[in-house]
């Protein structure tokens, strides 16, 4: 995967939390290979846990 390619899944996933916090609906994890799943799932998770720092 080139740094492109993983910086526009972590983009991706970042805009998913925030929408998700705001109660938009999502439609999850749109990538189906292990390795960029991984890796937008790491990112959400991240991204869900600083909003939520922020929101207190």
């Amino acid at each position: 995967m080139t740094p492109e390619q993983q910086n526009e899944i972590q983009r991706r996933a970042k805009q998913d939390a925030t929408a998700q916090m705001a109660g938009w609906p999502t439609k999850g994890n749109p990538f189906s290979s292990a390795e960029k799943a991984t890796v937008y799932q790491k990112a959400f998770d991240a991204a869900a846990k600083e909003l939520k720092e922020l929101r207190r």
